[in-house]
């Protein structure tokens, strides 16, 4: 079964290096369907974990350009126009448009138009996909995980849940050379710079509007009569599960995607001319060790690479194709400095 499925994949593979074109439309199907996936994630969690349209749920944001389109449709609710998942969807492409632009001057036209893509599918999706009956029952009933503590008592689940779908929202865009817009999509520039991985700069660039977006809310609850303290209370609740909703995102989006992820192989062999093989296959540079085994006495090759994490699966292949008796460890590595080579962004 797996010699069949591996074949299956050798033969597919030969088959798009003599038909480039058609590796090419592939790949654009492929971005195509992961872009509105991951806009249907990220519309779907926003229904029904972070802004559910349900009267006494306190609202929760996602940071970035989609937090901000929130935090204008406070503004909106304080001026007595209360159709805020319209207003959310409009202001949220709004938004994006420096963002795909700076994609698209300083990463690449692919991951911008994938981009926009996505940005304009969720959009569409916010405000259009999900608004059924029992879509606000699903988000009641997470809501409110007890009856006796009211709505708020989900705000865990809520926060939790809705970081992991985004997160992963974000890391399938990643995957398929575009982003989910706003904050990802500078994370991603910075980290393309930096050689670094994308979550951490989504948790600083959020903090300012998640502080902005509860004390807004503060002064929307306070002017509909609520009392002053429960509203800081309900404040200090928005920015405690935003900034947990914040960190299960990041975290979730640097577990998965694989941009900016590095690994370091060290191969032990006897084949003299291996290195030459890798160098021929694989856009980096190794380093090449004599020595000697502690047991056998004989004389070895270690040939030390550093690869991106896609990379480690066919360089390990390529080794035990050409030495079936090579040593091979695989070796997580936490930042490089130097001239590494990335892949160009299309």
């Amino acid at each position: 079964m797996l010699k069949s499925i591996q074949d299956y994949k050798n033969k597919t593979k030969q088959y798009y290096a003599k038909h480039p074109k058609q590796q090419i439309v592939r790949e654009y199907v492929h971005s195509l369907i992961a872009m509105l996936f991951s806009a249907f994630l990220f519309a779907f969690a926003f229904k029904v974990f972070l802004s559910p349209s349900v009267k006494g749920v306190l609202p929760l944001i996602s940071g970035g350009t989609a937090g901000l389109a929130r935090t204008v449709g406070v503004l909106f609710e304080m001026g007595g126009i209360y159709d805020t998942t319209l207003i959310y969807s409009i202001f949220y492409a709004i938004f994006n448009v420096p963002i795909i632009y700076l994609a698209f001057r300083r990463i690449g036209f692919r991951f911008a138009l994938f981009t926009a893509i996505n940005v304009v599918a969720t959009s569409i999706l916010t405000n259009y996909a999900f608004d059924f009956p029992f879509i606000n029952d699903l988000a009641k009933s997470i809501a409110c995980v007890t009856s006796e503590a009211g709505y708020q008592s989900g705000l865990l689940a809520r926060a939790i849940l809705a970081g992991i779908i985004n997160g992963a929202a974000s890391a399938i865009a990643l995957g398929a050379n575009g982003s989910a817009g706003g904050v990802d999509t500078v994370g991603y520039y910075f980290s393309l710079r930096k050689s670094n991985n994308v979550g951490r700069y989504t948790i600083v660039i959020n903090s300012f509007v998640f502080v902005l977006f509860a004390s807004l809310n503060t002064g929307l609850e306070v002017m509909n009569g609520e009392n002053s303290q429960t509203a800081i209370a309900n404040m200090l609740l928005i920015l405690l599960f935003v900034t947990l909703y914040s960190i299960m995102n990041a975290l979730v989006m640097d577990i998965i995607s694989r941009h900016n992820k590095k690994e370091q192989i060290q191969i032990i062999t006897k084949v003299e001319n291996l290195s030459k093989l890798l160098l021929a296959n694989i856009p980096h540079g190794a380093t090449i060790v004599r020595s000697k085994g502690a047991f056998t006495g004989e004389d070895h090759i270690i040939i030390y690479v550093i690869v991106s994490t896609y990379e480690t699966k066919s360089v390990v292949d390529l080794v035990r194709e050409a030495d079936p008796h090579s040593f091979i460890a695989v070796t997580p590595i936490q930042q490089v400095y130097g001239r590494f080579r990335k892949p160009k962004i299309k």
